[in-house]
């Protein structure tokens, strides 16, 4: 949190000193054109600040910035020419908010998204795991899979390093019949759909449902699988 606060204030200390100096270039010379293309500058290191507020004041800063610019900076060139090269360099710097904006609030979508999920998997005592069959190895999982494992998501994915080692964790007595069901469905071309144990590492025994997916390339070859698990 303590790092979170710092960086914030440093990009903050940041856009000002940038808004400030490229305000005052603007007053002892003439920037033409390109004052669009430093205005823009502040208006994309925002882009590091949490949230769409600091995006949006910064933006709201460099317009007012170009505005008394406009009657105070020097004139060069004319009337036409500077206003064009004003308006020009509002439009640059609203079309980088905006994108800015949209990009923001499809992260904060996926981010909240992906918080409902894990908290329905958690509710549900579900979880979901990919596997890369050319990699041979688990290369995702989420937090309830790992729980139930009783491992860290890092832990699963270091531990699931081949399908040989996968196995280990399925009770003896199930085994076999998994080993077969796996096979079956790769040469069937058809996900799992099982049922059987696992043996975490304090010992305890689990029953888990594997309701697995293929995953194809574009030519139709196995490439992998998905899998919810509960």
């Amino acid at each position: 949190m303590q790092s979170l606060l710092q960086n914030r204030h440093f990009y903050i200390g940041l856009i000002t000193a940038l808004c400030l100096l490229i305000f005052t270039l603007d007053l002892r010379i003439s920037l033409g054109v390109s004052i669009g293309v430093v205005y823009l500058l502040p208006v994309l290191i925002a882009k590091r600040l949490p949230g769409i507020k600091a995006t949006i004041w910064t933006a709201l800063v460099c317009t007012g910035l170009i505005t008394f610019g406009l009657y105070f900076a020097p004139a060069d060139g004319e009337i036409w020419q500077i206003l064009g090269d004003r308006a020009l360099a509002l439009f640059v710097i609203w079309m980088a908010t905006g994108f800015n904006i949209e990009r923001k609030q499809t992260e904060e979508a996926l981010q909240k998204s992906h918080a409902l999920y894990s908290l329905a998997e958690e509710l549900g005592k579900l979880g979901h795991w990919e596997w890369d069959k050319i990699k041979n190895k688990m290369v995702s999982c989420s937090e309830q899979f790992a729980k139930i494992h009783e491992m860290t998501v890092d832990e699963v994915l270091a531990y699931f390093s081949s399908w040989e080692q996968g196995i280990v964790v399925v009770h003896p007595d199930d085994r076999e019949r998994y080993i077969r069901h796996g096979r079956d469905s790769a040469v069937q071309r058809v996900g799992m759909n099982l049922e059987y144990r696992v043996i975490t590492p304090s010992g305890k025994i689990r029953h888990v449902h594997d309701l697995g997916k293929l995953v194809l390339d574009d030519e139709g070859r196995v490439t992998g699988s998905i899998a919810p698990w509960e």
